[in-house]
């Protein structure tokens, strides 16, 4: 297969939506979407296999900033020490919508 261009790939980004987590402090649910992008190096992250993962996770009660602190962790065990960032947009009942944003800045 003959390619038309050789352009590299400069940016992976997964976008997770509408999931819900459970609040530790409200103990009310709360819906979040989950964004995370990097440059593609020698790893990649495994669309199913992440999504598998969140879905392990959403019965654990944890704040927002949690949430991302959990699936930062995550995906650095995954990628390594690259240069990558974890962004998760919530709304719960508890307050306005919120951004929790994380990055690995090598």
């Amino acid at each position: 297969m003959k390619l038309l261009n050789s352009a590299e790939v400069t940016a992976i980004e997964y976008r997770i939506s509408d999931k819900t987590f459970v609040c530790s402090f409200a103990h009310d649910p709360y819906q979040a979407d989950i964004a995370i992008s990097y440059k593609p190096t020698d790893y990649l992250l495994e669309y199913m296999e992440f999504e598998t993962w969140i879905k392990s996770i959403q019965e654990t009660e944890m704040l927002i900033e949690d949430l991302c602190r959990v699936v930062f962790d995550k995906v650095y065990s995954v990628l390594g020490d690259i240069q990558f960032c974890v962004e998760i947009d919530a709304r719960s009942t508890v307050h306005a919508p919120v951004c929790v944003i994380l990055k690995n800045e090598v």
